[in-house]
């Protein structure tokens, strides 16, 4: 028996630039932190799509590099 109430779900797909110097599990590591962040932005979502874009130290800013260290390092405040 049903009560005919569905929940809304989403479907999320990101491409997100990452320092090309992360090493294999730091990248990981990163992803996870992103995943988890889109989640609580979008509990909802079913499936999270995240499509590393890995640039080089000189197509990524300082800014962006300190925050994937950050986020593959466990802090999630950004």
């Amino acid at each position: 028996m049903t009560d005919g109430s569905k929940k809304a779900t989403r479907d999320v797909a990101a491409e997100i630039a990452y320092d090309s110097n992360l090493t294999s599990d730091e990248l990981t590591d990163a992803i996870d932190v992103t995943e988890a962040n889109v989640r609580k932005v979008v509990p909802t979502a079913q499936v999270i799509h995240i499509e590393p874009d890995l640039h080089h130290d000189d197509d990524v800013d300082s800014a962006d590099r300190i925050g994937v260290h950050a986020a593959a390092h466990g802090d999630a405040h950004h």
